[in-house]
């Protein structure tokens, strides 16, 4: 009867989805580990984490250190300068999603969707939902005092009819028509021109 029962145990594990990821006991290692067919196990070493604080809602959220590597040399900067981690980290799972005018999900989303998306779980913030409304929610301030997490206007359309947030080094993260939410440099010609303002939240 033991034995019966025992077998069943393992059954239930082997037959567990194959691609669910399982902790290893060593949480100090950073270890994972899955469940192959046949019974193997494949160790998987976690990339290493930073325990951040973030100032505006006294979270605190662990991030890869090599996500925030990846953005530090995309934005040609320190890592240590990034001033708010979990920022970078929630916008790596939007970069790629597809525009769609009025969307505010990963199914597409517009610039303002993006943005109130952004602050809302990111700043706990709730912005108002067009570029034209957001703007009065801002302080204008001057291209040269940009900060992380400002916002960034473009008279494309029209009048303040584009948005995006601002990171550091003259990039800035958005949604665009054309390849959906990127990270874009606001020294290349055609944001130049198409520059309207920047604000920061009050």
């Amino acid at each position: 009867m033991r034995k019966s029962i025992t077998l069943f145990a393992i059954s239930s594990i082997l037959f567990s989805s194959c691609a669910e990821w399982k902790k290893a006991a060593d949480d100090e290692n950073k270890i994972e580990f899955s469940v192959e067919e046949g019974g193997g196990r494949k160790e998987k070493r976690r990339p290493k984490e930073e325990v951040v604080n973030n100032p505006n809602n006294g979270k605190t959220t662990a991030v890869s250190s090599s996500l925030l590597e990846k953005y530090a040399v995309q934005l040609g900067v320190d890592k240590k300068s990034l001033v708010f981690p979990e920022l970078y980290a929630y916008i790596d799972g939007w970069i790629g999603v597809p525009y769609k005018y009025g969307g505010n999900t990963k199914e597409g989303v517009d610039c303002s969707g993006f943005v109130n998306a952004v602050y809302k779980d990111v700043f706990k913030t709730v912005l108002k939902r067009s570029a034209t409304e957001i703007i009065g929610q801002c302080k204008e301030i001057n291209k040269s005092e940009l900060k992380e997490s400002d916002l960034v206007f473009f008279d494309i359309s029209g009048k303040n009819s584009h948005i995006g947030i601002y990171l550091q080094n003259n990039r800035f993260v958005h949604a665009s028509t054309s390849k959906g939410v990127m990270i874009s440099d606001l020294t290349q010609s055609y944001w130049q021109k198409a520059w309207g303002r920047a604000g920061r939240i009050l």
